[in-house]
């Protein structure tokens, strides 16, 4: 994503998102691809990049091709000696601590006269921030 629209100094700050080359992706040729998500900012008429995914990754430079460029480089350099892989944490799946909760009014007789009493109350309550 290329262009600033809104950018009305060359000292404002604008951000965008782009996508650089590297979450796993096959591409026309069948070759799988990873994208990662690049944070791109402009100020004071410099380009900086930042690898979301890697937040060590940051490069600046005057253009944003160059920019692009230079995350994709340094990505490349860490990326190159390894490769990222999925563990199990083999942690027992553990119970939200509300779901005791739920349900419990499923058979009590005053739930639906609570919700009514709750709608005309917000009726009320919006009735008189609507004419303030």
């Amino acid at each position: 994503m290329s262009g600033y629209a809104g950018l009305r100094t060359e000292s404002e700050f604008s951000v965008i998102f782009d996508r650089l080359i590297m979450i796993f992706e096959p591409s026309d040729s069948g070759e799988v691809r990873m994208i990662c998500d690049v944070l791109l900012t402009k100020k004071d008429k410099k380009f900086i990049a930042r690898v979301c995914q890697y937040p060590e990754i940051v490069a600046e430079d005057d253009t944003e091709k160059g920019v692009l460029t230079k995350a994709r480089i340094r990505l490349g350099e860490l990326l190159s000696g390894g490769r990222i892989v999925k563990i199990d944490t083999g942690s027992e799946p553990c119970e939200h601590p509300w779901i005791k909760y739920a349900g419990m009014f499923a058979d009590d007789s005053d739930w639906e006269p609570f919700q009514e009493s709750l709608r005309q109350y917000r009726e009320e309550t919006d009735s008189v921030t609507d004419e303030a």
